[in-house]
């Protein structure tokens, strides 16, 4: 029973399995494309994760746990020391503006105002207007591209194509798109488990030109007033600044959310690309059938989850699944592992246009779902109508496609393939 109090009776979460000895390369090879092995493992619902941590990996598991009020965002302070942020010489300034500013380090009385901001803004009926804007962009930037010719679809179309869609709703010039084009490669590593000092001295330093960059242009298109989405996101924003005055400016604010929508976008495109290679037959029946594409775009992102796994913040002592979990506990959610549970999902790591269950938790779940989802839906719908209009085929080129390993998202190192006419 959840928000129960704690009782001596229930299990401690350092008498569970640890993920380690369910999952044993992953600290080495990253997170695994098909979760089989860890299912298989253990009939444990909950792992520990690190020392004293929790990591909860099961479709209803992560349900019931995402729905639960009792586990939080992680804080920003928290997130700092967790992602070790902090040097000997003090903390990396531009990372902790971004985690200051992020809907998913806030919790009451801050998440409601914050979320609020981009829930009107990015609600179904303000995405369906945007998508000829998709729509122009995907076509003109397979345009460009010669039949018969191998790109990075990665580099060459999905950064370019994110980057130029915001680029419209926020004033962009073509200055600004060039620079964050160059700009947010550096930043991904931030999101590794691990990496080097340079690493995060340069991830930090573009992720600072990158909040600088976009903020100005953010207010200078608030300033004349001519982009419905910045006045859309304007209006919510002196609700949040009132409950907390030493919040960034609007632009920051706006910047350090939307970050997702320049880069997990990107992946989120990337991986659906990825599906679609690996599956020929599949690719040729949405070719045949394009009413087929809303349910490719689900079923990749289902096997090739861009976010992997965040975390949550036991906001005070409670029990979930006879697990107790104390006030300030880290709560590992293995989304991509959820969409492959096999209690949920037959053959879960098959690739099927025609699943029955969409018990997906992609989006997370919850208060805390992701408010971009339908933005993420409606740009890979966009991306993969444009190839089947076009008659545009991708098969995969060069070296086989490979992770970027330890990071928590799906990100392809390179994507090369090959478009060619059918």
């Amino acid at each position: 029973m959840l928000g129960k109090n704690i009782a001596m009776d229930l299990i401690s979460i350092a008498d569970l399995p640890h993920f380690d000895d369910c999952c044993p390369d992953w600290r080495t090879l990253g997170f695994p494309e098909n979760f089989t092995d860890l299912f298989a493992a253990t009939r444990s619902p909950l792992l520990r994760y690190r020392t004293s941590d929790v990591l909860i990996f099961r479709n209803s598991d992560i349900l019931a746990m995402a729905a639960n009020p009792t586990a939080g965002n992680t804080p920003h302070d928290v997130a700092l020391k967790q992602a070790a942020h902090e040097t000997a010489g003090g903390q990396h300034d531009a990372v902790q503006r971004m985690l200051r500013s992020l809907v998913f380090t806030s919790n009451p009385p801050m998440h409601t105002p914050k979320r609020r901001v981009f829930m009107q803004a990015l609600s179904p009926k303000s995405v369906a207007a945007m998508t000829t804007v998709a729509d122009e962009s995907a076509n003109t930037l397979f345009g460009g591209m010669a039949d018969g010719g191998t790109v990075d679809f990665m580099s060459d179309f999905c950064l370019p194509f994110t980057t130029r869609f915001w680029g419209a709703f926020l004033g962009l010039t073509e200055a600004d798109i060039g620079s964050l084009l160059k700009l947010l490669p550096a930043i991904s590593p931030l999101l590794y488990f691990s990496r080097t000092t340079d690493e995060t001295d340069i991830g930090d330093g573009a992720l600072g030109q990158y909040l600088e960059r976009v903020c100005a242009a953010i207010d200078v298109a608030l300033a004349h007033g001519r982009h419905p989405l910045i006045a859309a996101l304007h209006e919510e924003f002196p609700a949040v600044a009132a409950i907390d005055p030493e919040l960034d400016r609007f632009g920051v604010f706006c910047a350090a959310n939307l970050f997702d929508g320049f880069h997990t976008v990107s992946i989120a495109i990337a991986n659906t690309v990825y599906q679609l290679a690996r599956h020929p037959f599949e690719q040729r029946r949405i070719h045949q059938d394009p009413a087929l594409i809303p349910a490719a775009v689900t079923e990749a992102l289902r096997l090739s989850n861009p976010l992997i796994i965040s975390e949550r913040h036991a906001l005070a002592d409670f029990e979930f699944r006879d697990v107790a979990i104390p006030r300030g506990t880290a709560i590992a959610m293995l989304w991509a592992a959820g969409n492959q549970d096999p209690e949920v999902h037959h053959t879960p790591s098959q690739y099927n246009l025609h699943r029955a269950s969409r018990k997906e938790v992609t989006f997370g779940g919850g208060i805390h779902i992701c408010p971009g989802r339908y933005v993420v839906r409606m740009l890979s719908n966009a991306v993969l109508t444009a190839l089947v209009k076009r008659g545009i085929s991708v098969q995969f080129a060069g070296d086989p496609p490979r992770w970027i390993a330890q990071s928590t998202v799906r990100e392809l190192v390179h994507l090369p393939v090959t478009l060619s006419s059918i």
